[in-house]
Formats: structure tokens, sequence, C-alpha cells
């Protein structure tokens, strides 16, 4: 998948995962800024303008623009990522459960799990959700659960408050011991 995607860099829907590998976030704004220039159809759009608002951490407007998707099912899967973002978990897991894609409704309790702070779960989520995924799909979820993952401020944040918000005395911070899901993940190189 990689090698069509830099033989077809040019063209901007393949740079967009290639941007994503990176992990540089103004080369992934860019990337989308430049689909928004090219393609015009208004579906193409609506999705794009929507993860344009995501990766400028805008989740009002992310939630506004998720809701102004014409086609299913992207538009609930969008709009369930906007509930869980804002903590509306019971919501995203209903919108969730709608999803007609296996590797969707992972991704979603993946994001679930990540903003409950449960970093077990949120493991197990995202290897099924890549699992489940193919082709550009699945190169372009790993490397945005990559990026989307800042493991020591998730790992300080669940081991220095306890469900309340109160501070903990657990001792030090896990982070030597605790596997994140880059020490296990392989790179993806066997793509339909």
């Amino acid at each position: 998948i990689e090698h069509y995607l830099e033989k077809n860099k040019r063209k901007p829907i393949f740079a967009y995962p290639l941007a994503l590998k990176t992990g540089d976030q103004e080369q992934i704004v860019r990337s989308i800024e430049e689909i928004l220039k090219r393609h015009k159809q208004p579906y193409m759009q609506e999705v794009y303008k929507t993860m344009l608002a995501l990766f400028e951490n805008n989740v009002s407007k992310f939630e506004q623009l998720a809701k102004q998707i014409s086609k299913e099912p992207l538009r609930t899967y969008y709009i369930a990522y906007a509930e869980a973002l804002k903590g509306n978990f019971d919501e995203a897991t209903t919108l969730k459960n709608q999803l007609p894609k296996e590797w969707m409704q992972h991704a979603i309790a993946a994001v679930i799990a990540k903003e409950q702070g449960n970093i077990n779960l949120f493991e197990k989520e995202v290897n099924k959700c890549i699992d489940l995924a193919t082709g550009v799909q699945k190169y372009s979820l790993y490397y945005s659960f990559q990026l989307d993952t800042d493991w020591e401020k998730l790992l300080s944040e669940c081991w220095s408050t306890d469900y309340s918000g109160k501070p903990t005395d657990y001792g030090p911070e896990p982070t030597d011991y605790l596997r994140k899901p880059t020490d296990f993940w392989t790179e993806p190189t066997d793509y339909e």
C-alpha cells in the first residue's frame, strides 16, 4: 500500500495517508486543504471539512460539520466520534452500534475508551479496528491512532487521578512497564 501511495502522492487523496504517517500536524492539515481544493464534490467537501476540524481540535465545529454530512455511514461515524469527544459516551455508544462496518464500531469504541482514560480497552479496540480494516483505510487508521495517542500525557492523566478527578498516590507513573500499541504493532504490509 505504501508503495502505491508513494507512486501516486501527487494526487492529494493519496498524499493524505502519507501525511498521517509523518505525524506532522501542519503537513496533515495542508494535505486535507489540498483535497478540498481539488475535489469539489459536495460529499468530499463535507467529509474532509469535518476531518479538518478534527485535526484542528475544534470539537464544536467538528460536531457541526459531522451533522452536515449527507451520506451514511460516515455521517453517523463522525457524529459518534464527536459525541465521544464531548464525553457523551452513552450517545456515542448508541450511534456506534448503528454503524454497519465493524472497523468503524471498534474505532468509536477506541475513542470512547481513550476519552474515559481506559488505556487497556483503548489498545484492544484500536487493534481490532486495524485488523478489520483493509487497504488504504487500514493504513490511514494505523497512523491516525498512532498520531492520536499522546501516551505520556494519557498515562499521566490516568495514573495521577482517580475517576472523580482527585489526585491519587499510587507511586511512580507506569511509563516504564506499560506497553504502548506501537510496541506490538507491526508495519502494515499485507493489504489487499
